[in-house]
């Protein structure tokens, strides 16, 4: 089975997170995906550093922007740390791989919205999960709605 999990920033540290994960894991020919988010540490981070947090309201919901390389990096940092710590609690399963929704495209850095890559390629799993805080789940159904 094809699993895809998307888990927010804020739900991290969420034990019944990585219970998901390790119990879709198992079994010949399981594969795991997760795909990590960040978005309010990366929003405190930028503004620690100065940045005012945009969003292109075009989306709905709204997509942050940021212009700047330097923004780029702020960003990418976050969601580097939240692989890194993610793969540490479940590296040691085989079936297990843990992506970042930043990409660079040519020389192009983008941070794609975690939410916007998992609704690209979920066609492609079995099932998908989507974690995050409770007072977002209405949010995130109208994100998903139709899928």
């Amino acid at each position: 089975m094809k699993t895809l999990i998307k888990v927010s920033g804020d739900a991290m540290l969420s034990e019944q997170a990585e219970e998901l994960i390790q119990s879709y894991a198992v079994g010949e020919g399981s594969q795991v995906v997760v795909v990590v988010g960040g978005g309010t540490e990366i929003s405190r981070q930028l503004s620690e550093a100065g940045y005012e947090i945009k969003f292109d309201e075009r989306y709905d919901p709204p997509r942050r922007i940021a212009p700047s390389f330097e923004e780029k990096c702020i960003i990418r940092g976050v969601l580097d740390d939240q692989v890194i710590d993610w793969r540490s609690r479940v590296g040691d399963l085989p079936n297990v791989e843990v992506i970042s929704p930043f990409e660079t495209f040519g020389r192009v850095l983008c941070n794609i919205n975690g939410d916007d890559l998992v609704r690209a390629i979920c066609t492609e799993f079995d099932v998908t999960f989507v974690l995050t805080k409770q007072e977002r789940k209405a949010k995130k159904k109208k994100t998903f709605a139709g899928l």
